[in-house]
């Protein structure tokens, strides 16, 4: 079976990193996390200020509660439209990388930016330009977790990296193992929905809808996710989905993706999202049961 562990900051702020720590181990323990230190924790530091020291102790008040790091969350804008808060951004997420092991793990994740500086959706986004401008920013990020044998990874979703060829294309680019993606199924999903073989959407996509859908991905880039989240998505009356909510309070099929994901030979970190203590437990009883 699968693990399935946790992003951290869906448990909110905290006063401390063992706060954190001990609320999630009230959930499930022993557990790992997706880790957005300045999300959830108080007066936590920012990146560019991580040192070994600082890490280290995160890690230990963290590990002694029974809880690890395995994504430290780094959230950037790789096309910032400011070059100097770019230049700042890179900056944090390459010191990241290098205090990731002292963390206890080698991923660092981002979302791949947007044409805005606060990172929110504008079409603008998706002109050529930008998407040079991410390589550009990537090169540098690649060199970094080389050097320090570490994955520097993006999640795709509504910003650079919206679609699978999009996603491709990047991983293309940069061939080497220190980078990959982090693979969040329903942030892919098309707006309008996993479209049927005749091209209709159904509230709920069939089967082979969703089977096509996953398989497309996993055909396109199985070899490179080395992280993936765990939420769920609905139609609304408008026709246009809606995530952002726990796994099995959607239409997603998540005994299909595990079956796949094993067909496929991904054994990477599974975390919830969207998906607090409240919801936690439950979701976890269902992507349980998904996996028998």
């Amino acid at each position: 079976m699968f693990d399935i562990g946790f992003r951290a900051h869906d448990f909110g702020m905290h006063p401390s990193a063992a706060d954190l720590a001990h609320q999630i181990a009230w959930i499930s323990k022993p557990t790992f996390v997706h880790l957005a230190l300045k999300r959830c924790v108080e007066q936590a530091r920012s990146p560019e200020a991580y040192d070994t020291a600082y890490a280290t102790r995160i890690r230990n008040e963290m590990e002694r509660e029974g809880v690890r790091i395995a994504i430290l969350g780094c959230h950037i804008n790789p096309i910032h439209p400011d070059p100097e808060a770019r230049k700042l951004d890179l900056t944090r997420f390459s010191m990241s990388l290098r205090m990731a092991p002292s963390f206890g793990c080698r991923i660092v994740s981002s979302e791949s930016g947007s044409a805005k500086g606060d990172c929110s959706y504008t079409p603008e986004t998706y002109e050529p330009r930008h998407f040079d401008e991410l390589v550009q920013s990537t090169a540098t990020l690649v060199g970094v977790a080389e050097k320090t044998d570490t994955i520097a990874c993006y999640e795709g979703g509504q910003h650079t990296l919206n679609t699978f060829s999009r996603i491709e294309r990047i991983l293309k680019e940069f061939s080497s193992p220190h980078f990959g993606l982090l693979f969040d199924p329903v942030n892919l999903v098309p707006p309008t929905g996993i479209p049927e073989p005749d091209g209709s959407v159904r509230w709920k996509p069939s089967a082979e809808a969703q089977r096509r859908f996953i398989g497309d991905a996993l055909d396109r880039f199985a070899d490179r996710i080395v992280a993936i989240h765990v939420k769920d998505y609905r139609m609304r009356e408008d026709g246009l989905r809606t995530g952002g909510m726990p796994a099995g309070k959607g239409v997603l099929d998540w005994t299909l993706v595990f079956r796949m994901c094993k067909e496929y030979g991904i054994h990477v970190p599974m975390t919830l999202e969207n998906c607090g203590p409240a919801d936690a437990p439950v979701a976890l009883a269902y992507l349980s049961a998904c996996q028998r």
